[in-house]
């Protein structure tokens, strides 16, 4: 599986597992409305964990075609860790299963 990552300035580089726990410690220090989340996209499928400095997950195909966004909230930081490890394994049924809740939630 191929996946790439997004980092918290916007920029993207192609997926490595080891850079997923500096990815989202990216999300130290003062909020930024511009600038709040990170994320990783396994390439194949679309399927992206976007985690947000509030503690929000959000876990959507970024290619359309399913059921539209879902969210977490208050999801810990090692949480979110787990998750996108998932993601960029490629295994989106087990992140799928999860009680996540319709929409964007608040970001």
């Amino acid at each position: 599986m191929t996946f790439t990552i997004m980092h918290r300035d916007g920029g993207m580089d192609d997926g490595d597992e080891s850079a997923i726990p500096f990815l989202i410690a990216e999300l130290d220090g003062e909020f930024d409305s511009e600038h709040p989340d990170v994320s990783v996209t396994e390439d194949e499928s679309g399927w992206c964990l976007s985690y947000f400095q509030n503690e929000l997950a959000v876990f959507e195909n970024i290619n359309g075609g399913d059921d539209g966004p879902r969210h977490m909230a208050d999801v810990p930081r090692e949480y979110a860790l787990n998750l996108m490890f998932l993601v960029a394994r490629g295994d989106i049924s087990a992140v799928d299963q999860l009680a996540w809740r319709q929409g964007y939630g608040s970001r």
